[in-house]
């Protein structure tokens, strides 16, 4: 009997009555995205980042008190670190560009040559020691696997404030952009975020019936070679859903 209870007190700690606060919060329902969940509590909030499978990937605070295990706290914006220009649209809408202080590879970074003078190069492949140099107060990633060779993975292994951003696992548009959302509870503007989620859903919904669109054909260059996005990729969806005729490549049908 004392083993069993001794069982279900370690079963249970740090994970129920520890996160008292993750219990009483309540989640906030998304209009479209799928890999990410918000949860608002009376002292602030929690986020949980799904994985490709939409299991739990990762779980942060914001604002609030508690002890949970495996919950990051996310405390400080002042110092902020990119690993992708796709966050950038997020953080010029929020107002909160100026917090970013880092990139990770500023040759990817086109067409925002201030924004690039003042920020420091991490590099394309960055070490963790060079992350850890880097003295970011919250670093935005992705995960494409739990590999310990992957560098997001070995950074919250060692409890780094990384913040692990999943919006290319969405397959619409609008799913994509109401990651906003995540951005707005990180840095204290979460209304202001639900606000222009708001205006960017009725604008993109009123193009829907628009047949401006003809033939269009998307490429991006890189390092010597055009890419050209497949019949099964987000902006293949996005552009047909408006009424274009996308052009792609012969046989290319993935992402």
């Amino acid at each position: 009997m004392k083993l069993l209870l001794f069982i279900i007190l370690n079963f249970f700690s740090g994970s129920l009555f520890s996160c008292e606060p993750f219990l009483n919060s309540t989640v906030v329902n998304n209009s479209y995205a799928e890999y990410f969940r918000l949860y608002r509590h009376d002292k602030g909030w929690f986020i949980d980042i799904l994985s490709r499978e939409k299991s739990l990937r990762s779980r942060y605070s914001i604002g609030v008190k508690h002890d949970c295990k495996d919950v990051k706290h996310l405390n400080s914006t002042e110092a902020i670190g990119i690993a992708s220009s796709t966050y950038l649209p997020y953080l010029r809408s929020l107002g909160t560009l100026k917090n970013v202080t880092h990139v990770m590879g500023k040759n990817n970074f086109y067409g925002i040559s201030e924004f690039k003078q003042r920020t420091l190069d991490i590099g394309v492949n960055p070490n963790v020691e060079r992350i850890l140099r880097s003295k970011m107060s919250i670093f935005f990633g992705y995960s494409l696997n739990d590999s310990t060779k992957d560098l997001f993975t070995q950074l919250s292994l060692i409890n780094y404030p990384v913040v692990l951003i999943h919006e290319f696992l969405e397959e619409t548009a609008l799913a994509r952009v109401e990651w906003i959302k995540v951005f707005g509870v990180i840095f204290n503007k979460y209304d202001e975020s639900t606000n222009k989620y708001k205006e960017i859903e009725k604008k993109f919904k009123s193009e829907l019936s628009s047949k401006y669109f003809k033939n269009v054909l998307i490429a991006q260059e890189y390092e010597g070679a055009w890419y050209v996005p497949g019949s099964n990729s987000f902006l293949y969806q996005m552009l047909s859903s408006l009424g274009a005729n996308v052009l792609l490549s012969e046989g290319k049908k993935k992402d």
